[in-house]
């Protein structure tokens, strides 16, 4: 069973949101990736549904 490997761009794509923000929330709560190609950080398929849980809260926060 082979799992995807995606970078910060990957996921900014899937969650329609800017890369940045995506970036910063993986920063923010020390998500380790995967592995390392290069200089590039690549994770699993797991990270894009946490990086939307934290958009999601951040964004509710905001708002409240």
């Amino acid at each position: 069973m082979s799992s995807e490997l995606l970078t910060v761009s990957d996921i900014a794509d899937r969650l329609n949101e800017n890369q940045n923000r995506v970036a910063y929330m993986i920063m923010k709560h020390r998500i380790k990736p995967v592995k390392r190609i290069g200089i590039t950080k690549v994770f699993d398929e797991s990270v894009v549904e946490t990086v939307k849980a934290y958009l999601y809260n951040m964004q509710i926060q905001r708002s409240g």
